[in-house]
């Protein structure tokens, strides 16, 4: 039996434009879905170069179309002592609602591309805290390059990236911009 965490009486609620679906999409609320750490023990002298694998795990339109959940999630491994690896894998489940009815391929669409911008910092946030009380120093998970991300995705799909549209890199800032805005 699975059982779910309450339901809040005001879920947040962030209006979610889309260029393939007519209408608003709203994140109704997003919480800890799946969550595992293994520490394991290596041969010294080994060396484990840190991973992360991230992905949409899985989604589901609601039967009347007006919803769908999506999953995402990250497995990172990193060496935290010479001879000690911890794999922690974590996921996040969101909720969002429609203002009219998702077909399926709209629904795959959005949890492929728009459910990983709006779920990745509650992921990314999840695996902080949690990395924190196992006493293990992991890497904070990156922001996301939203350009490299929907280039990638839009390959996976086999979506023609449009010239002069969201996904086109856009010139970086010189260096010296760059790294004077970090001082303090």
């Amino acid at each position: 039996m699975t059982t779910r965490p309450p339901v809040p009486t005001k879920a947040p609620k962030a209006s979610v434009p889309s260029a393939e679906i007519e209408g608003p999409i709203q994140l109704k609320l997003a919480y800890l879905h799946e969550v595992e750490l293994k520490r394991e023990v290596v041969a010294r002298g080994t060396t484990k170069e840190p991973e992360l694998d991230p992905g949409v795990r899985a989604f589901e339109r609601a039967p009347d179309g007006r919803g769908l959940a999506a999953i995402i999630g990250a497995t990172v491994v990193f060496q935290y002592r010479e001879t000690a690896v911890a794999k922690l894998n974590c996921a996040v489940l969101g909720e969002f609602v429609s203002s009219r009815p998702l077909e399926e391929e709209e629904a795959r669409r959005f949890a492929q591309r728009d459910a990983v911008f709006i779920l990745w910092p509650y992921l990314r946030a999840a695996v902080s805290v949690i990395a924190g009380q196992s006493g293990i120093d992991f890497p904070t998970l990156p922001t996301i390059d939203a350009g490299s991300l929907l280039r990638a995705i839009d390959e996976r799909i086999g979506r023609p990236q449009p010239k002069g549209q969201r996904g086109q890199p856009k010139p970086s800032a010189p260096a010296k911009a760059r790294t004077s805005a970090s001082k303090p």
